[in-house]
């Protein structure tokens, strides 16, 4: 993750707000009427800053608080790289798609998922046609009777070494579920 603080609107100097970039999206943890600056990470993976406010002192210098956030840790979950596969193998040359299913369970509904944000490494889900319909699904991909997101990753040459590797996805929630981010590996194996 990357902590920032920016400006929401350009020409208010007090309108900096503090946003988390967890590789996907920017999410925005404050949103109050002071200025934030020196943004850290601390050895507890909280992000800490400093808050200006409107409120001065006797020497006319602005009041500052110290403010503390738990860093946004991603939900584990649980795929299946080419479901159904095992070894999970496939040669990652550029053509077609390499199908993923993210698996649901009594604890996770795979609905709340963004599927635009999900990635296998740097590769995305594919899109198709004029309206950019992305390739992803719900169905039962395993038969334990919860709904499994299937996404198909557009194969990119060269993401991978040949041989045995551990790939990760990562993700996030939709906007609704507070664009959490999510994380799972699995192993595959990279043929010529």
């Amino acid at each position: 993750h990357i902590v920032i603080d920016s400006r929401v609107d350009p020409t208010d100097f007090n309108s900096n707000e503090v946003f988390v970039y967890d590789g996907a999206e920017l999410i925005q943890l404050t949103s109050n009427d002071r200025r934030e600056n020196y943004i850290s990470i601390n050895d507890l993976n909280q992000v800490a800053w400093i808050g200006y406010g409107s409120f001065t002192n006797q020497w006319g210098n602005p009041l500052t608080d110290a403010f503390l956030a738990n860093r946004i840790e991603p939900i584990d979950v649980l795929i299946d790289i080419k479901p159904g596969s095992d070894p999970n193998c496939f040669n990652n040359n550029g053509a077609g798609v390499i199908p993923v299913a993210i698996l649901g369970s009594e604890s996770f509904d795979v609905t709340h998922i963004d599927a635009a944000s999900v990635r296998l490494a740097s590769m995305q889900v594919k899109a198709v046609g004029k309206s950019d319909k992305l390739l992803a699904s719900i169905e039962d991909s395993n038969g334990d009777g919860f709904a499994d997101l299937i996404v198909k990753i557009h194969d990119e040459d060269g993401v991978f070494e040949l041989g045995e590797v551990e790939a990760e996805l990562t993700g996030n929630l939709l906007q609704d579920f507070d664009a959490t981010p999510i994380k799972g590996n699995d192993s595959i194996c990279i043929v010529p």
